[in-house]
């Protein structure tokens, strides 16, 4: 898809302008648009209801506006919920006609309503997103950012398990960490022993790919200190307490806690911000096989607590307590 920078733009005079409305306003973005727009809405029975988008044509067949229900005012997120517009429209330059309370917000949800996760399909390309024009009040270059690091987690966590083992995920976490220049180290398999760290080893050593923790670090060390863990299941059966196939089904995701981390790793370190920050990512597939752990087996974790295991399926906090 194309580049998060090119969906949204500074200025376009060729825009077609969107009126987020709802029914009280709808007389006054009607009598805006011009032209048939009066005719046209009438005819059409819309209602500007939370969701909705109504396209209206011009005179000469093209697209002379757009009128889109207005969010829910109560919630103060309202302003996302215009990302839908960014893959309902089609391909486009748009513009909000009144500047919205909340600039980044609205924004943002747009850039995020383009995602699309593309990597297995076949066939023609698709039609490219529709670009938004910054709404006056926000900061374009911060909300490339953090929608580019939102980007990074729906990538991470839409991945199969087949493409997203212990080994890709570790590399993942290593080449963010080499993209700015952070320092970053790799225990893996039976050194998880010798570094004490017991139940990311016993979690992970059934699967083919071995467990381990990667730990990253970036920032001026004299800096305030942020901490992120992320927990990295990337495939979870249950273990030898195995789950029914309808709650394995999306267990490719159970590495989500990790992609949030990178994600917001990702948006400190592109900000540049003031941070001493560290990256703690657990890194196993809980599997089945004659190495898995085992209901009732006991544990010795890395603060030295024993854990005795009533359920294999709760391998998270396992990981979790020892990174």
């Amino acid at each position: 898809m194309s580049e998060l920078k090119d969906l949204l733009v500074e200025d376009a005079p060729d825009a077609v302008d969107v009126f987020v409305t709802g029914e009280q306003g709808l007389d006054e973005a009607t009598a805006a648009i011009g032209g048939n727009a009066p005719a046209w809405i009438a005819s059409s029975g819309y209602k500007p209801v939370p969701g909705s988008h109504l396209l209206v044509p011009g005179a000469d067949g093209t697209l002379a506006g757009v009128i889109a229900g207005t969010p829910s005012t109560s919630n103060p997120f309202a302003p996302l919920a215009l990302g839908r517009l960014a893959d309902a429209l089609p391909s486009g330059t748009y513009r909000l006609a009144r500047p919205p309370e909340h600039a980044d917000l609205a924004a943002l949800g747009w850039l995020l309503g383009a995602y699309r996760f593309t990597n297995y399909h076949s066939g023609e390309d698709e039609e490219p997103a529709a670009r938004l024009v910054m709404p006056q009040g926000g900061e374009r270059a911060h909300v490339v950012r953090v929608a580019e690091g939102c980007h990074r987690t729906m990538d991470l966590v839409n991945l199969p398990a087949n493409d997203l083992g212990p080994d890709a995920l570790a590399q993942a976490v290593k080449q963010l960490a080499a993209d700015y220049g952070a320092s970053a180290s790799e225990t893996v398999g039976d050194d998880l022993i010798a570094a004490n760290l017991p139940l990311i080893h016993a979690v992970g050593r059934a699967s083919a790919q071995a467990p381990r923790l990667v730990d990253f670090t970036w920032g001026d060390p004299s800096a305030p200190k942020v901490t992120l863990v992320g927990k990295g299941v990337t495939f979870d059966t249950g273990g030898l307490d195995l789950k029914p196939s309808s709650a394995m089904l999306l267990m490719k995701k159970d590495m989500g806690g990790a992609a949030n981390v990178l994600g917001l790793a990702q948006m400190i370190m592109d900000a540049g911000l003031n941070l001493r920050l560290r990256v703690l990512v657990p890194i196993v597939e809980n599997s089945v096989a004659g190495a898995a752990f085992r209901p009732g087996d006991v544990l010795t974790s890395r603060k030295g607590l024993t854990v005795e295991i009533g359920n294999t399926d709760a391998e998270g906090r396992l990981i979790l307590a020892d990174a």
